[in-house]
């Protein structure tokens, strides 16, 4: 990636798109695809700083592009929400815009075509996508953080093969999920980080809610922790021994091989 003033990142793969769209002719209409791309983003980014998240980086990838800010996995769900639909909205005033631009003809039509593409494909349940990440907010409150998080990465992968079975000669999109399913797999690789900067998270918040769970004394901390929800704290329940989830972080963090047993001597 290369980034422009530590905000913007350009995948190397867009600059071949645009150069594409330049010798081609396309470059005007490349350009006005682009455009609602980063309109799209800019609602992402509108949203998140009024609940003043810290962005990290706009991603422009080969066929969009993804706002990116760790601050979505441990904010309110209603942030999250708001922050992610933000995003598909900006296409209903854009659908009706294009037909007042005095444009005409094809490029009218093409556009309006592209711009509504964008926002349904954009919601389908497939991660990072806004309908991925809206598929983990509800997941995220059933189910604990790392399994949600595993699911929708595993859920995303079966949608795409079965897209791809369905829609096998669609070239565009099946070269998208190639580059989608690459990234798919660095969230999978980094899945273990993730879940330790939300067990950090954990140790901050205070949870009017607690959960309670009977666990066997030697079960390992670390698949305790892996039961820990956003929303939620948690106390494991083992054996005679009542502890809390902030103990067991702090125990695993000192000693990852600890069993719920050594805990009870602590």
């Amino acid at each position: 990636m290369k980034t422009i003033k530590g905000k913007v990142a350009l995948h190397p793969l867009f600059f071949l798109l645009t150069f594409t769209a330049f010798v081609t002719g396309h470059f005007l209409f490349f350009i006005s695809v682009l455009l609602i791309i980063i309109i799209h983003e800019l609602g992402h980014v509108a949203v998140a700083r009024l609940f003043e998240w810290k962005i990290e980086k706009v991603e422009l990838w080969l066929f969009g592009a993804t706002m990116v800010s760790d601050d979505f996995f441990f904010r309110p769900w209603h942030e999250k929400v708001l922050v992610t639909i933000a995003g598909p909205l900006q296409h209903l005033w854009i659908g009706m815009l294009i037909p007042h631009l005095g444009l005409g003809g094809a490029w009218e039509e093409t556009l309006l075509f592209y711009n509504t593409w964008l926002a349904v494909f954009n919601l389908l349940p497939i991660w990072p996508l806004d309908g991925g990440k809206l598929m983990w907010i509800l997941l995220s409150s059933l189910l604990s953080f790392w399994t949600s998080f595993r699911t929708v990465l595993l859920g995303t992968g079966v949608v795409m093969v079965l897209f791809l079975i369905c829609f096998p000669f669609f070239f565009t999109i099946a070269l998208f999920f190639v580059f989608l399913g690459k990234e798919i797999y660095e969230q999978w690789k980094h899945q273990y980080y993730l879940h330790v900067r939300f067990l950090f998270y954990c140790l901050k918040r205070e949870t009017a809610k607690e959960k309670w769970m009977d666990i066997p004394p030697d079960t390992k901390v670390k698949e305790g922790l892996k039961k820990l929800r956003l929303g939620r704290g948690m106390v494991f329940k083992s054996g005679s021994e009542v502890i809390r989830e902030k103990e067991c972080i702090r125990s695993y963090f000192d000693h990852p091989t600890l069993r719920f047993l050594d805990l009870h001597n602590r």
